[in-house]
């Protein structure tokens, strides 16, 4: 689960959080031994005042250990204020060409590393992190030599954050997990690949390229379906297995977009996808047809040129849905995609690139759309179901979640 504090407080917004959702659900789901996974978001703000205070940094730490909350993963991509109104592309800000992306990731990775030293995490753990491939195309606005010129900065500014971390990445193994994103730098795992040609380089330049802490791929398996990807493209192209360098899978996020299949034969089902248009989220559209994919950057294109979208074949929508739902609000989701890709990955664990998985669920639009149960119940369904999956697919659960 990816916890998302409404406030930017400090530790006991992160804290209080925790006490409403985490510890319910491991009353729920892990009630007597082992610890229960949690995946936490330190805002920016958050992340620099830890950093700067060992005092509170330490009561954090020591109530997460106390707990039994094993906080294995962390999400640097947005970097504040996530749930304010017309925050859309600008969650992209700052873009990784600057150093306060940089200073947000290091202290994220400085606190995760304390907190794996805490809890005295085993030699084949690693501490994860995801953030994003670089910036939001929107917020560019360049040209292709000029993306280029971008992309050389931002893996370089990635290469020169992970290189500083190196010395504790060698007690506790870090994965930087770049996250394909419709419209983003890397929309998809094909223009992932593109940005790891340029951190190769950058690293070797560097003379980092085996001593530095791992950079490797955050796959969300959301994004992955809105971009029309195949399981078995999306698995291969992550994992690396089209490279002659693999890099490692920092984590899967397990993730449910909406769809609407024969949109111009559907007016009901285009109706309540356009009224999910709201001013917080990005919700990239990308539709299928006979001459091939259409994109939108937002839902807004749809209701103001709606006739080419209604003409396609599918329509997938970037919001994040509970991933126990094949269906929301009259649309269907690509719940079935997600449990897929996740089987194709457990099919494999020699191509992780790591000695354990990590998976993520992650659904931060519970305000949107009427949702039905309350938060806990319905965050504790999507548990069920994936570890229903998990154990469909031969693995068990030994010590908690």
């Amino acid at each position: 689960m990816n916890l998302w504090p409404i406030a930017d407080d400090g530790a006991a917004a992160i804290q209080r959080g925790l006490e409403a959702v985490s510890l319910p659900l491991r009353d729920r789901l892990a009630p007597t031994n082992g610890t229960f996974g949690v995946g936490l978001w330190l805002p920016a703000a958050t992340a620099a005042r830890l950093a700067a205070s060992p005092d509170e940094r330490r009561g954090l730490i020591e109530f997460l250990v106390a707990e039994r909350l094993d906080a294995f993963t962390f999400n640097a991509f947005p970097s504040g204020d996530f749930h304010r109104a017309g925050l859309k592309e600008a969650v992209f800000l700052p873009d990784w060409a600057t150093t306060a992306r940089a200073d947000f990731t290091r202290h994220v990775a400085q606190f995760g590393f304390e907190v794996a030293r805490a809890a005295k995490w085993g030699p084949t753990r690693h501490l994860s992190i995801s953030t994003h491939t670089g910036a939001h195309r929107g917020n560019l606005g360049l040209g292709d030599l000029a993306l280029t010129v971008f992309r050389e900065r931002a893996v370089r500014q990635m290469v020169a954050t992970m290189g500083s971390l190196a010395a504790s990445a060698d007690a506790v193994p870090l994965v930087l997990g770049l996250e394909p994103e419709p419209r983003s730098l890397a929309g998809d795992t094909r223009e992932l690949a593109a940005l790891f040609d340029a951190l190769d380089e950058a690293e070797s330049e560097a003379g980092l390229a085996e001593r530095a802490p791992n950079i490797g791929v955050c796959l969300d398996a959301c994004h992955a379906a809105v971009e029309f990807e195949t399981v078995d493209a999306a698995r291969a192209r992550a994992l690396g297995l089209v490279r002659a360098r693999p890099r490692p899978l920092a984590k899967l996020q397990f993730s449910s977009a909406l769809t609407l299949e024969r949109p111009g034969a559907d007016p009901a089902g285009f109706a309540a996808l356009l009224a999910l248009d709201e001013p917080v989220y990005l919700h990239q559209v990308t539709g299928s047809g006979s001459t091939g994919l259409r994109r939108a950057a937002d839902l807004g294109e749809l209701r103001e040129d709606s006739e080419p979208w209604l003409a396609l074949d599918e329509l997938r929508c970037h919001f994040h849905v509970p991933v126990d739902l094949e269906r929301r609000a009259g649309l269907g989701t690509t719940s079935a995609f997600a449990g897929e890709l996740l089987r194709a990955i457990l099919a494999a664990p020699e191509q992780w690139g790591t000695s354990e998985l990590h998976v993520e669920i992650e659904t931060y639009t519970w305000s949107l759309g009427g949702v039905g149960p309350g938060l806990v119940d319905g965050i504790e369904a999507e548990y069920r179901h994936v570890i229903a999956l998990l154990e469909a697919a031969g693995w068990s659960l030994s010590g908690g979640t």
